[in-house]
């Protein structure tokens, strides 16, 4: 099919159980690989994903797309790529298909030509394999590789970052399944390579606004409590008087946005202080930080048309 109809090579995932309900999920899964089914193309692991997936997809390819176009020429294409959480570069998603993830989205686009190098990052040492077998299969190996890496640890971070080295722009993707990478690792990106545009994959409908509350009011929740102000960079955010009021009355949506505002007042502190968020369904969000206007404006443009063709609205978020 041509790609200009199918741009993430979606196809349906015959065996693939539809699992009904996360518990179950969770049994055919192996640290977010499918335990039941490989991909159709090459054989090897998917990652399981929401039926969104191909949203975030979405606006991502074309951001990049902006970005690499418009700033290639003004950096000599001294341009990188970085993705924290890559997965094996394929997934299977939760209503019975297969696609391409986020990695070979950016990979298999006309605009990776115009940067220097890709760097795809993950803790799971199965993904990290199966995307450079797919890397290797693409003859994309002298721009692109995948490394192992420890999100909690900013040092392992930068020893993979340092492996393909850039003193130009950078374009950081941060796509985590939960509030658990440590906003330390975000600074430590930061202040390793400073000109870096930021996208951040902001789980707080599918993780806080469940145990968000809990976290400020039961001290058996301390565990979720810790995670949260560590994944926001912002200690003693439950003791506030306003987060311990959203709580109490359990006004959730008040205590996402207050969750929402600390995380970008973090990045503001690092100098990512133009931002701006488009919303996946009513999941998540998709966070948008840079410390140029330029970006901003990329940014603007990039999601002002929805998956299906739409304009946007401004001023929704």
């Amino acid at each position: 099919m041509d790609r200009r109809l199918d741009p993430f090579r979606r196809r349906p995932l015959e065996n693939c159980q539809k699992c009904p309900n996360r518990d179950e999920r969770e049994q055919n899964l192996d640290r977010g690989i499918c335990n039941l089914n490989k991909s159709v193309f090459d054989g090897l692991p998917l990652r399981c994903v929401g039926e969104w997936a191909n949203e975030k997809i979405h606006y991502l390819v074309r951001y990049f797309d902006i970005f690499t176009t418009g700033m290639h020429k003004k950096w000599g294409g001294n341009l990188r790529y970085i993705e924290i959480c890559s997965g094996p570069g394929r997934c299977s998603t939760r209503d019975g298909y297969e696609q391409d993830g986020t990695a070979l989205a950016i990979l298999n686009h006309k605009a990776v030509a115009y940067i220097q190098s890709a760097i795809f990052i993950d803790n799971n040492q199965e993904s990290v394999d199966a995307l450079n077998q797919r890397i290797k299969k693409m003859n994309v190996t002298d721009k692109a590789i995948a490394f192992i890496g420890d999100y909690k640890d900013g040092d392992s971070i930068l020893s993979a970052m340092n492996q393909r080295p850039c003193d130009g722009l950078t374009l950081c993707f941060v796509d985590p399944t939960s509030c658990d990478i440590p906003f330390s690792t975000i600074e430590a990106i930061s202040s390793c390579t400073g000109k870096v545009d930021f996208i951040v994959s902001f789980f707080s409908n599918l993780d806080f606004r469940r145990n968000g509350a809990d976290a400020a009011l039961n001290p058996e929740f301390e565990v979720a409590r810790l995670k949260y102000e560590t994944f926001a960079g912002c200690k003693g955010f439950f003791e506030r008087p306003d987060v311990k009021t959203a709580a109490e009355h359990r006004k959730h949506d008040d205590l996402l946005r207050l969750f929402m505002h600390a995380y970008r007042e973090s990045l503001s502190r690092i100098g990512k202080i133009a931002q701006d968020t488009v919303s996946i369904r009513e999941y998540y969000h998709l966070l948008f930080a840079t410390g140029h206007s330029r970006g901003l404006d990329f940014w603007k443009k990039a999601k002002s048309t929805d998956i299906t063709g739409q304009k946007c609205l401004p001023g929704l978020e």
